[in-house]
């Protein structure tokens, strides 16, 4: 029980001793596979959770620690929790609510960690609350590096939910859209054909009165 106490006390600490690498970037995945996917849309339904991935865009190392803030409508989703997987695997997490959002703080116990491509970070989960004609959640700031100082960089990364009902009744009336003007073209093809055919009939009779 003492050492969760002394593990909670020191995160603070360890992540403000963070030095980050300028190229450092983090993503929201929508797709669980290991590493970053680029899948950024997805449908969901009233009441379920819904899990996104956080995932670094490129090569990293030396990592003892991870901030992000997520924003997003608390009417329209709940933040449930971030569980570190992947390159964090084992790492604790400190989530902070903030207006519009959670701060979340992730402190790797033991060695640094480090990954040469695209890599898991861990999962954030999301209940699903009023989903209306959409919800956004955007990944707008981060800290990723060493342990000599701390600078934060933004991001610009967001996943889109939208309602799974919604979505297919949208695909639907563009099928129909669709097959009506397929059916309109035809039958205004039909029309000029038969047009065709009077003009061609009126020339023949012209044709006879004459002779």
């Amino acid at each position: 029980m003492k050492r969760i106490f002394l593990l909670i006390a020191v995160l603070p600490a360890l992540i403000l001793g963070l030095t980050i690498s300028a190229g450092a970037q983090m993503a929201l995945d929508l797709d669980t596979a290991p590493g970053d996917q680029g899948v950024r849309k997805g449908a969901a339904k009233n009441g379920e959770t819904v899990k996104v991935q956080l995932v670094t865009t490129g090569p990293v190392k030396d990592l003892v620690g991870v901030e992000f803030e997520l924003k997003f409508d608390n009417s329209q989703v709940a933040f449930k929790g971030f569980i570190p997987s992947g390159l964090l695997k084992g790492a604790m997490a400190l989530p902070k609510p903030v207006p519009g959002g959670q701060v979340i703080a992730v402190a790797i116990m033991g060695n640094q960690v480090g990954s040469g491509s695209s890599e898991t970070l861990g999962e954030i989960s999301f209940g699903i609350k009023n989903l209306g004609t959409g919800v956004a959640i955007e990944l707008t700031k981060g800290s990723f590096g060493k342990k000599a100082g701390t600078h934060d960089f933004g991001l610009d990364s967001s996943v889109r939910l939208m309602d799974e009902a919604a979505a297919k009744m949208g695909v639907g009336a563009q099928g129909q859209h669709g097959q009506q003007g397929k059916g309109q073209h035809g039958q205004q093809g039909k029309g000029h054909q038969q047009h065709g055919q009077q003009g061609k009939g009126h020339q023949q009779q012209g044709q006879q009165g004459k002779g």
